[in-house]
C-alpha cells in the first residue's frame, strides 16, 4: 500500500491484517501476510518488485513451505 493519504493507508493495512489474523484463528490455518506500507511508489518498488528482494516471491515461498509443514503434521486442513 502506497501510503498518499497516511490515514487510509493505515486502515486499509490494520483492517488486511486483522481480517488475516481472524480467519488464522477461527479456521486454524495460517495465513501469509504479505502487506506493506509504503511512503511512495519508488520505495514500493525496490522493495517488491526486484530479484533480490520481492516480497510477493517471499511470500508464496512460504505459503508453499507452511503447507508441507501443515502436511507432515497431518493437518489437511481448516478446521469446521
Amino acid at each position: 500500500v502506497v501510503a498518499r493519504e497516511p490515514a487510509h493507508a493505515d486502515e486499509v493495512v490494520d483492517g488486511v491484517t486483522f481480517t488475516l489474523s481472524d480467519l488464522a484463528a477461527r479456521h486454524g490455518v495460517p495465513m501469509i501476510h504479505c502487506v506493506h506500507l509504503f511512503p511512495d511508489e519508488e520505495t514500493a518498488r525496490l522493495r517488491c518488485l526486484q530479484l533480490e528482494h520481492n516480497r510477493g516471491i517471499e511470500s508464496a515461498r512460504a505459503a508453499v513451505e507452511m503447507a508441507g509443514v501443515m502436511r507432515a503434521l497431518g493437518i489437511a486442513g481448516m478446521r469446521r
